[in-house]
């Protein structure tokens, strides 16, 4: 048992995931607990406005690419809930970025070349977000990464908005730099069509789910400065942990249909398992809901003992970096559930809100 046998109160989402698999056309209604109450930000026309302008006069996409639709920006503001107006539209320029940079790696990897190109033009991204001059030496593997040039502009453009506010990029860039060392190793077992188990898979798509970078623009953004006391802190790496993966396993629940269209059968958690363990694919939904839910209570056991922890002097900035992390997991879910990356029609979705709920009746809620 997770909890004590206290009455809690959360708030959860419902919704019926349809699902069709081969000669199977599946409903599955799925609940999750939420990490934070769902946000539905307003006002936030400005910012859709602002970074479509900034994504077409950088000449990063068509102006009818589905991610230029007004639900980016929602999760963006949904995520980052105490942003400026001007660090949303920051915010949510980064998070435009690497989701096109993940649909060029998801859609063209087989014509990227080799591991090795792909690793030098990951590193001019990461120079360019460093602000580090570049000399124009790599033409060659240019050719082969689709608008790898727009991209480095781009990424030199997000450096020079953060430069504008002298904030210090160190945990930020440090963040980025494993986000494209993982972005890699994902490429690199596409390309040699590697069979991962279940545990590699996990480990990499954590990471390569940029939730570590988003939360990390974020506190540098909000100027929230994690001490290492609490960087280091065993709980609240743990915290990350449960958090970064409970991304992963809500992503691929939502993903599923785009993913079975597509054939990206090693693309996703579910798909995998089903693949490797013959399991029916309703069973595996119900199994990865209940997964998804158990993160989400070790993620809220987690923190408060961390809050409780009394060697960790600054609970302010512990509080809010935790935050931080709880609204970037729930609005990754809100968005997801909307998108039309993800939802080629509306889900028919029920939000409750502060249900009372004692710990015996979640685990019979959402257990096997």
């Amino acid at each position: 048992m997770l909890l004590s046998k206290t009455t809690t109160y959360w708030d959860y989402i419902k919704f019926d995931l349809n699902v069709k698999y081969l000669s199977e056309h599946l409903t599955i209604p799925v609940t999750l607990l939420c990490t934070a109450p769902s946000h539905i930000p307003v006002n936030t026309k400005e910012v859709a406005e602002y970074i479509k302008q900034w994504a077409l006069n950088l000449k990063l996409t068509e102006p009818d690419n589905k991610l230029l639709r007004p639900e980016l920006v929602q999760g963006s503001a949904s995520a980052f809930r105490k942003a400026s107006m001007d660090n949303l539209k920051i915010y949510s320029c980064f998070a435009l970025l690497i989701l096109l940079l993940d649909d060029i790696l998801d859609e063209a990897w087989q014509t990227l070349g080799n591991k090795e190109n792909v690793a030098y033009i990951l590193k001019l991204f990461l120079d360019a977000l460093a602000g580090k001059t570049i000399k124009p030496d790599y033409v060659n593997a240019n050719l082969q990464f689709p608008k790898a040039n727009l991209l480095r502009a781009a990424f030199a453009d997000i450096h020079a908005k953060l430069i504008q506010q002298q904030l210090d990029m160190t945990y930020f860039l440090l963040s980025m730099e494993k986000f494209f060392n993982y972005l890699l190793k994902e490429f690199d077992y596409r390309r040699n069509y590697s069979k991962l188990s279940l545990e590699e898979y996990l480990k990499i798509r954590a990471i390569v789910g940029g939730l570590d970078p988003s939360c990390e623009l974020a506190y540098l953004l909000q100027k929230i400065e994690p001490s290492a006391n609490i960087r280091n802190n065993a709980d609240f790496l743990l915290l990350k942990d449960q958090a970064y993966k409970a991304l992963i396993i809500a992503n691929d629940l939502l993903s599923l249909s785009k993913e079975i269209k597509q054939g990206n059968i090693s693309d996703n958690y579910i798909l995998i398992k089903q693949a490797n363990e013959q399991i029916a694919l309703k069973t595996i939904i119900q199994e990865f809901q209940y997964l998804y839910n158990t993160m989400v209570i070790k993620l809220t056991t987690v923190k408060s003992q961390l809050l409780a922890d009394a060697k960790i002097n600054d609970r302010h900035t512990l509080l809010a970096a935790i935050l931080i992390i709880e609204e970037q997991l729930q609005a990754h879910l809100d968005w997801a559930l909307q998108t039309a990356r993800y939802q080629e029609n509306q889900l028919n979705i029920t939000r409750i809100n502060k249900a009372n709920l004692t710990s015996d009746e979640i685990m019979m809620l959402f257990g096997k």
